[in-house]
């Protein structure tokens, strides 16, 4: 059995039926899909603003993620939305190789081995893109 038909089978058991209602809307529409071994993160917009939605396999169980403010404890519909997502495409997960240790010097060779550079960029607050200050607010005056 292949590491991700491994991961399959722990999500199915974790989520057997059918996504709900409210996950349902959310299946399919994630973006910055990765894989790494058996963890698979990716992010999606929901009523608040974007989530970072997170499953991982290992030691006999599955522990589960989102930013929302139901997901801490990883039983919100976006972990439903993002398992039933990986059921139906896993391939269109990126998979991600972890770089060893000790083949990481520093920020650059780490950023460089996990996404690309357009990423980091995009990523940036828009003050630090285009170089200008950012502004800082007023001290209150006592």
């Amino acid at each position: 059995m292949s590491d991700i038909e491994t991961f399959e089978a722990v999500i199915q058991s974790r989520w057997p039926g059918p996504p709900g209602e409210k996950a349902a809307r959310y299946v399919g529409h994630f973006t910055d899909r990765t894989r790494t071994g058996s963890k698979i993160v990716a992010k999606v917009v929901g009523n608040h603003g974007a989530y970072t939605v997170s499953i991982a396999a290992g030691g006999g169980g599955v522990t589960s993620a989102c930013s929302c403010y139901i997901g801490k404890g990883g039983y919100c519909h976006h972990c439903v939305a993002l398992a039933h997502t990986f059921l139906r495409d896993p391939g269109s997960f990126r998979e991600i190789q972890p770089t060893p240790r000790e083949a990481v010097g520093g920020l650059p060779e780490l950023q460089a081995s996990t996404w690309p550079a357009s990423h980091w960029r995009s990523s940036w607050p828009s003050s630090r893109r285009t170089g200008s200050p950012r502004k800082r607010s007023p001290k209150a005056s006592g």
